[in-house]
């Protein structure tokens, strides 16, 4: 709560100054050969969450064609993320969709963890 008002402050608020700490991330997107061909409108919504919250955003990452059951550890794009996001000061790995990291709360809560590692967390642009 806000001192003095009353009222809650907006999540969306805490978040982006959460992510104003760092002000750096990447994008990741898992694409299945359906709809690997709204990559374009992916990266826009990406580079325009990011303006909003003042983040500048560092790189994209998109693993094609791989099923959601896949392990992210196992996954290319994902290998180079969590190489190079943290060498780049990103400290958020922004999702349009829970389900573009995994297929089920398994594979999303061990995606979560590895990148935890390389101190890396993720950001679902749709739930800020």
């Amino acid at each position: 709560m806000t001192p003095g008002n009353g009222r809650a402050r907006p999540q969306r608020r805490r978040l982006e100054q959460d992510l104003l700490a760092t002000d750096r991330a990447v994008f990741y997107h898992l694409a299945d050969a359906e709809t690997s061909g709204d990559l374009n409108a992916q990266f826009e919504a990406a580079r325009e969450w990011c303006r909003r919250a003042g983040v500048e955003l560092a790189g994209y990452y998109v693993d094609l064609g791989l099923p959601g059951s896949t392990a992210f550890c196992e996954r290319p794009a994902a290998v180079e993320l969590m190489r190079e996001a943290p060498a780049a000061a990103a400290r958020w790995v922004l999702v349009t969709d829970w389900r573009r990291v995994g297929v089920n709360k398994t594979v999303g809560q061990e995606a979560a963890q590895v990148l935890e590692q390389v101190g890396l967390q993720f950001r679902n642009m749709k739930s800020a």
